[in-house]
């Protein structure tokens, strides 16, 4: 390989990066403490010759913007920058809320902007907005076709707090438009996407992400509930983690005091160890955990804990594998550089993070693991002997990146014919349930979801549905109408904020959480 096509490539990512640290200097961490020293080199050398004498006016500014992210790409997959004007949004789910919002879903369709879901409480619920309301304006700004206008709609629709957005709505059997003045606010953003109780035995919790407020709403769900229980199903499949804080006190409630949590090491060797304090207001239930190649950080960090505790089972499919640890650096425009620092380890001394580097597609991991058979077979889940670790129960589990699950379910149990996953791939479901609701909004309440399909007039309007949009059954197989009925009435049950009834009918066809259930039986 010639090295020397690549030196100007290297030489620009230095001089931008001499910029970038001669004007933003300013380091915020926690973690650890960091030192730029600002020596005389060739690189700030380079950049006061380019800032004083190039022939034209280089924005430094500019530069670093596109820059920097190209830089930290050679680092490692996790490392980031965030622009200021993207801080907030890229914050929001961790810290539990919207600032700005109206509190609604939308989607498109036949390039129409549509109302999928609104949230109870919210300023659009109090002014009447309605799941299946087509979105014909926001203020001024006429929205057709929606699908070009993607990227605008957000920052029309989200604005500062106590400010007002007009939106102009069609809704079915409604000759003209409805203007809806709507006052922005703060629209919160659960963690904690649905709690019920399976049955007198077994509570079911489904935690998305782990942000500021996961552990109150945690806790609120579980050792603070009037439900009782004696086993508790913790779903973070899909869950790409969070903040460490939320994983430590969520541990702190099942693990035994003094039991470890996680342990992180720097580049030095310097090791930083978490254990469980004395609360275990969780030990005398079961624990289960479920699992998928999504669940990533954080969430390997809890189900690393209770697996190399023996205090839990795993349940699922080996997880993403991310175990890089980034320390947040405030910089003086207030934009951030999240640098990686570390590495966790679970506390039998495993490694979270896979490979990554010269000769990884990293990107491409999870459509490896499908295409070799990894998430259908355990057994082509390979692991090395070196990466072997023993529990304090003498239970085997391996290193090499992600938790592998102490009871695999193959994805293939979880497949549906190549016409529902159609069907979802476009939505298609929420989309026909919310534009039957809203031609049907007198019908719908808490207890008239399921005298409603007493008949297949719904379950045939769907079928005509999808057709009209593309999607055809090819053969009578492919229709599986129980599932079809579960999903339709799944999604009204969310549009009129019965979530945990939902939750209920879409477990139905959840073979991870029936491999979860049977597990116990046993």
């Amino acid at each position: 390989m010639d090295s020397n096509k690549y030196t100007p490539l290297i030489v620009f990512f230095l001089v931008a990066l001499g910029m970038f640290l001669e004007r933003y200097i300013t380091i915020k961490t926690t973690n650890d403490n960091f030192m730029f020293v600002n020596n005389n080199n060739k690189i700030l050398e380079v950049v006061n010759a380019i800032e004083n004498k190039y022939v034209e006016k280089i924005s430094t500014d500019s530069l670093a913007e596109e820059i920097i992210p190209k830089l930290l790409e050679k680092l490692d997959p996790h490392s980031t920058y965030i622009p200021a004007k993207d801080i907030e949004q890229a914050e929001e789910r961790l810290n539990g809320k919207i600032n700005g919002g109206i509190g609604i879903e939308y989607n498109f369709y036949h390039d129409t902007l549509i109302v999928m879901y609104v949230l109870k409480n919210s300023p659009a619920a109090e002014s009447g907005i309605i799941a299946g309301d087509r979105i014909i304006k926001i203020d001024t700004n006429t929205i057709y076709p929606a699908t070009k206008m993607t990227k605008k709609i957000p920052t029309l629709i989200r604005g500062d707090i106590n400010t007002y957005v007009n939106l102009s709505i069609k809704r079915s059997g409604c000759d003209s438009l409805m203007i809806k003045k709507i006052k922005r606010n703060k629209i919160p953003l659960p963690s904690v996407e649905t709690a019920f109780n399976i049955n007198d035995s077994i509570r079911y919790i489904k935690i998305t992400s782990f942000g500021s407020n996961t552990y109150k709403e945690f806790c609120e769900q579980t050792v603070d509930s009037i439900n009782k229980f004696s086993t508790l199903i913790i779903d973070l499949r899909d869950n790409g983690g969070g903040y460490l804080q939320a994983v430590i006190k969520i541990a702190n409630e099942i693990l035994p005091h003094k039991a470890m949590i996680v342990y992180t090491q720097n580049r030095e060797g310097r090791k930083r160890e978490f254990y469980a304090d004395s609360k275990n207001r969780l030990k005398d239930k079961k624990i289960i955990i479920l699992v998928d190649s999504w669940s990533a950080s954080a969430s390997e960090i809890l189900a690393g804990a209770i697996q190399d505790n023996d205090r839990g089972i795993i349940v699922g499919r080996r997880t993403f594998g991310k175990g890089l640890v980034q320390t947040t650096i405030d910089l003086n425009d207030g934009s951030q550089l999240r640098l990686t620092t570390e590495r966790y380890y679970t506390p039998t001394g495993r490694c979270i993070q896979k490979p990554y580097g010269t000769g990884v597609n990293y990107n491409d991991d999870i459509k490896n693991r499908l295409l070799n058979g990894e998430l259908d077979s355990a057994i082509k889940n390979t692991f090395p002997d070196s990466l072997k670790f023993t529990t304090p129960k003498g239970k085997t589990v391996y290193g090499g990146g992600g938790i592998m699950p102490d009871i695999f379910v193959p994805e293939s149990e979880n497949k549906l014919s190549e016409y529902i996953l159609k069907c979802n791939r476009q939505n298609l479901f929420k989309k026909f349930s919310a534009l039957h609701f809203n031609a049907e909004t007198a019908k719908y309440n808490n207890n008239a979801v399921t005298s409603i399909f007493d008949d297949n007039l719904l379950y045939n309007k769907f079928i005509n549905f999808t057709i009209a949009n593309g999607v055809k059954p090819q053969k009578e197989e492919d229709i599986d109408n129980q599932y079809i009925n579960n999903q339709i009435k799944a999604a009204i049950k969310l549009i009129i904020n019965d979530e945990t009834n939902c939750y209920k009918l879409i477990q139905n066809y959840d073979n991870d959480l029936k491999t979860a259930l049977s597990t116990l039986e046993q």
